[in-house]
């Protein structure tokens, strides 16, 4: 079985290194990050992911906007 893969996006900093070291731990998965919702976007584009945790409230892209756009092309994505 192939490990979980999750893309982390917060435009925080120390939240986003906390938050990933916590999740990576947690549930032995493995952990992307991305600063922004153009970012996340980019990295969705390249490479599948099976969890997206998002900031809601993040500059330029909000985590709502990230949804929406990932939805498009990459529904499988929760």
């Amino acid at each position: 079985m192939a490990q979980v893969k999750i893309l982390i996006v917060d435009d925080e900093e120390d939240v986003l290194e906390r938050l990933a070291k916590l999740v990576a731990r947690r549930f032995k998965c493995e952990v992307e990050q991305a600063s922004n919702g153009t970012i996340a976007l980019e990295k969705l584009k390249k490479d599948k992911f099976d969890v997206m945790i998002l900031d809601i409230k993040m500059p330029g892209l909000s985590g709502i906007d990230v949804i929406r756009e990932a939805a498009k092309f990459t529904p499988e994505t929760k």
